[in-house]
């Protein structure tokens, strides 16, 4: 995935499992919206 300076965040690749799309989804939520790395770090994607 590339990230830039655009507004939208990249479309998530729909080959990807459930748990690394929602897991992705959380990372390119806006700042305020955007759980923490440690939070984040505790995602089932990393079980």
């Amino acid at each position: 995935l590339k990230l830039g300076n655009e507004r939208q965040p990249p479309d998530i690749p729909q080959e990807l499992s459930d748990t690394a799309k929602d897991f992705l989804a959380k990372c390119f939520e806006p700042t305020q919206k955007r759980p923490s790395a440690k939070d984040l770090l505790n995602h089932p994607f990393f079980k």
